[in-house]
């Protein structure tokens, strides 16, 4: 069983990289033709160098589901037309046995498409993160976070440092109950050190002043004033997309569309199972009758028709139609369907 499962690999394996490259090369190929005249300009060819490096981890993002499913339908269309798959299940393999490589190596293919995605992309300019303080010095910023609002004024994210902050603080019926005037403060260790500190209640129609001096603060009571913000949350991990939706939970601020791609890299990977599901229809399930030819041809058609799908998914939970969860996984939930519907009407 070993034996065959290594086999079975290793024919996936080998149309998976051949359609990978070959996809890849027509997708440089119309690249460098679309940016041609980048070359005339003064330093042109480092331009486009940076810009061909900027869109591999998206040319593999696109091309990546489409491959997985041109190799599937090769794999097994192969294996049927030399009745292969006749043999192997004779010998007592099952359909889930004959896919089982295929899927575990598919699990490879979804680690390097995380990584293509959550590290590679930022780190060859696909997409870049901002801060909400630069290395320069801002005028200020105003944040909401747990309840209170805060200003911070002459913001240097270099040297961790604020010139100036203030705290506002609410009762339940949203009055006023305080104000906290913080000067000269400065990240040490995970804790702000402010030079003075001086704080304003208000209590029964009455203010009350207190001022000190070296007052420490704990990072975690407004981490607004340096945390990133996600310029493109889709190509950032997992743990800084889902620290983001925390942060503008905690602060009242609509994280939808961080939850969106949240989900969305979460179907990126769902997808290529799903690609290697619906591609059984035209290969496996086919039998002697598989047509590689026209798998591929289907193949390509079907891929078009997701991508055109989920376009239209993310269009409307931009217009505010769909909510995230079915805009993210509403391609995969319906070619899913399509698929098991293929399925058994072939097994029929």
């Amino acid at each position: 069983m070993r034996i065959l499962g290594r086999y079975i690999a290793k024919e996936f394996i080998t149309y998976f990289l051949s359609c990978l490259t070959s996809c890849a090369v027509l997708f440089i190929t119309f690249a460098i033709l679309g940016e041609i005249d980048t070359l005339e300009q003064e330093g042109g060819g480092q331009k486009l160098l940076r810009q061909l490096l900027a869109s591999i981890p998206i040319m593999f993002e696109t091309i990546i589901p489409i491959t997985v499913m041109l190799a599937t339908v090769l794999t097994f269309s192969s294996l049927c037309r030399k009745s292969e798959v006749v043999a192997m299940t004779a010998a007592g393999l099952s359909v889930f046995q004959l896919v089982r490589p295929v899927l575990l190596f598919a699990l490879l293919i979804a680690g390097f498409a995380h990584f293509n995605q959550s590290y590679l992309a930022p780190l060859w300019g696909a997409d870049q993160q901002f801060s909400f303080v630069q290395a320069e010095k801002e005028e200020h910023e105003w944040r909401f976070f747990q309840g209170q609002l805060f200003y911070f004024s002459k913001l240097d994210a270099q040297r961790q440092r604020i010139e100036a902050g203030k705290i506002f603080q609410f009762r339940g019926d949203h009055q006023l109950r305080g104000i906290q005037d913080l000067q000269r403060l400065e990240l040490k260790e995970k804790q702000w050190y402010a030079s003075k500190y001086q704080t304003t209640n208000l209590q029964n129609q009455q203010v009350r002043q207190e001022e000190k001096q070296w007052q420490v603060v704990a990072q975690d009571d407004f981490p607004v004033a340096f945390t990133p913000e996600l310029k493109n949350p889709k190509y950032s991990t997992f743990a800084q997309v889902w620290s983001d939706i925390q942060i503008k939970k905690q602060g009242g601020v609509d994280y939808d569309d961080v939850l969106f791609a949240f989900y969305q890299k979460i179907a990126g990977l769902l997808s290529i199972f799903v690609m290697i599901f619906l591609a059984l229809p035209f290969s496996i399930f086919s039998g002697r009758s598989a047509n590689a030819r026209l798998g591929i041809v289907i193949s390509i058609v079907l891929s078009f028709i997701y991508w055109l799908v989920e376009q239209i998914m993310m269009s409307l939970h931009g217009a505010g139609i769909l909510p995230p969860e079915i805009a993210a996984f509403g391609a995969n939930t319906l070619f899913f369907l399509l698929a098991t519907s293929l399925i058994y009407m072939k097994k029929a």
